[in-house]
């Protein structure tokens, strides 16, 4: 890995993919490398905000999705089950 970005900076970012990506011991792993690379507690919450939001993003959108379908209630889902016994979502 590139050198370009010093490794506080590298665990910050670390902490932040984290968060974003629901991954605690990855957030246990990183917060405790930033801290020894003289993070601030400040500095890491600053991270986690970032992270969550990334996380918010997908969120939001889907959200937005589910809110469009509800309103063209004849078509929604049309591609559920595609004819076929169960579509493989699980929800069978």
């Amino acid at each position: 890995m590139s050198a370009l970005l010093d490794n506080k900076t590298r665990q910050l970012i670390a902490i932040g993919a984290s968060m974003a990506a629901n991954c605690v011991s990855c957030l246990h792993q990183h917060y405790n490398a930033a801290m020894a690379a003289g993070a601030t507690v400040e500095e890491v919450i600053e991270a986690i905000k970032v992270g969550e939001a990334i996380k918010a993003q997908p969120s939001a959108q889907i959200k937005q999705e589910i809110a469009m379908l509800l309103n063209d209630k004849e078509n929604l889902f049309p591609h559920h089950h595609h004819g076929k016994k169960s579509c493989g979502c699980g929800c069978n």
